[in-house]
């Protein structure tokens, strides 16, 4: 009898839920919402685990190596070349920028215990660390990042002042990757008049009559 009473009981429950569309609705949204940001937070943790600090010396080295030779071909370093040597995806690279990746640095020393005698700096002044499979620069990956768009705008300021290549498209790449802007208020050219003596000042005003 308590069995049927429990399941007449649950029965009324479904059927209560059926009356009241709006709760049916709210639930589905409650769980359509913990799903998403489930979901959300596991891609998450799979985009930040694809990097790591070890990959750090490679990258720079990479970029070193990248430059180097569009610099003996003459050919023009660009952001797509650079994350190509890299072999970094867009997504890492914008969040390079804003220092996303930059707690690989705090939790690599951390978990490694590394101290001041584990580190040793070469010619440029760069520390490093010997690691499991290599070496591994003690940098963040926002100063690789920041790295990269100096060599670029380097190159483009060059560019620029010396009229290689396109000066003009030199110019559209330092508006649109580095947010440069032409000064295009009023360009004012002050002359001044330097007077020595009372002769020099005789001079000067017969030259404004």
């Amino acid at each position: 009898m308590t069995e049927k009473l429990n399941k007449a009981g649950d029965r009324r429950g479904l059927d209560d839920h059926r009356r009241d569309p709006e709760k049916i609705i709210a639930l589905a949204k409650m769980y359509r919402e913990e799903v998403a940001g489930y979901k959300e937070y596991v891609e998450d943790k799979k985009r930040r685990r694809k990097y790591t600090q070890e990959m750090t010396g490679t990258a720079y080295n990479s970029i070193l190596a990248y430059t180097e030779e569009c610099y003996r071909k003459k050919q023009p370093i660009t952001v797509a070349g650079v994350r190509l040597a890299i072999g970094i995806l867009e997504d890492a690279w914008l969040r390079a920028k804003d220092g996303d990746l930059d707690y690989l640095l705090e939790e690599y020393i951390h978990d490694h215990n590394i101290t001041e005698n584990d580190i040793t700096y070469d010619k440029d002044g760069l520390p490093w660390c010997d690691g499991e499979n290599g070496p591994v620069l003690l940098l963040p990956w926002s100063w690789l990042r920041k790295k990269a768009d100096l060599m670029i705008q380097d190159q483009l300021e060059r560019n620029c002042y010396t009229n290689r290549g396109n000066p003009a498209g030199s110019i559209f790449g330092l508006k649109a990757q580095f947010n440069w802007k032409e000064d295009e208020g009023p360009q004012h050219l002050v002359q001044q008049l330097v007077i020595a003596d009372l002769d020099q000042a005789k001079k000067a005003l017969e030259m404004l009559k």
